[in-house]
């Protein structure tokens, strides 16, 4: 069964200077080419080898509960306050 797809490309990373990618709607298509919602993501390679490999960062402290891992802040959207009259 083929449900859809999303196509991204990733943003790869060599050194701890270059920039990080950020999060951007992926849209799901279908094999009719219909789309049908999205994902907000964001999806990095990290180049590893014998010389950088502590370079690469570490996974996201995990909370109190089992196998959930915390959203980095910078990664978090952004909400507003605002009131309805």
């Amino acid at each position: 069964i083929f449900l859809g797809r999303f196509e991204v490309s990733p943003q790869v990373i060599c050194a701890p200077t270059d920039s990080r990618a950020k999060p951007n709607w992926h849209t799901l298509t279908f094999q009719n080419s219909k789309t049908r919602g999205a994902v907000l993501a964001c999806f990095e390679l990290f180049y590893a080898d014998k010389f950088n490999k502590d370079e690469i960062p570490l996974m996201p402290a995990k909370k109190d509960v089992d196998s959930r891992f915390e959203v980095p802040g910078e990664l978090r959207p952004k909400f507003e306050d605002f009131a309805v009259q």
